[in-house]
């Protein structure tokens, strides 16, 4: 059984998930974004906050501030690059997440093979006639 301190929401409604992502820069985040997906309930990973912001979109919105610094980029593209291995559902939020995120973390995102998968089924569909 996952600890309910995982799943808890803050008043904005933001999980344990959400306030990692935000903190994505920051040296400790990979390991803390790690250790939530790993131990957190399943849904977690798709949960919007009050504001309707998925984890991913906190970590765009944080990425956008200009953390420069080699190490802080290291650090997002590690907690992006777990998220993405947990395979949250392909929403239109998350595709829309993804799509906001600063260039060089959306190069990141497409080469994940998570979003190769959804990208490709999102083709494949029947167009309708």
């Amino acid at each position: 059984q996952e600890p309910q301190s995982t799943s808890a929401r803050e008043l904005k409604g933001r999980t344990p998930l959400h306030l990692a992502m935000v903190n994505a820069h920051r040296g400790a985040s990979p390991s803390v974004v790690k250790f939530l997906l790993e131990n957190c309930p399943r849904e977690v990973i798709n949960m919007s906050d009050e504001s309707g912001y998925l984890p991913i979109s906190l970590l765009a919105m944080i990425a956008k501030l200009g953390h420069d610094k080699p190490d802080a980029l290291q650090n997002a593209g590690n907690c992006l690059d777990h998220y993405l291995d947990a395979k949250p559902a392909p929403t239109a939020d998350f595709l829309s997440a993804v799509q906001s995120l600063p260039e060089w973390l959306r190069d990141k995102a497409v080469a994940s093979r998570h979003l190769h998968t959804v990208l490709n089924d999102r083709i494949v569909q029947r167009f309708p006639t």
